[in-house]
């Protein structure tokens, strides 16, 4: 009995972690690239206030 209840709770466990290691992967993997647009954005961002200095200062 002992064993049956220790195999039940170790094979929930593992099935937990099968669930939950996708789950904080696809959580990093959309925070990086969620920070990947926003340095994006913020590099067209300077690149553009760059490019209207230059076009003024002419």
């Amino acid at each position: 009995m002992y064993y049956v209840i220790r195999k039940f709770l170790f094979s929930r466990s593992r099935w937990h972690s099968q669930i939950a290691f996708p789950t904080v992967l696809m959580f990093f993997l959309v925070t990086q690239v969620r920070n990947c647009e926003d340095e994006s954005r913020i590099l067209n961002d300077l690149h553009r206030i760059t490019y209207y200095a230059a076009v003024i200062c002419l």
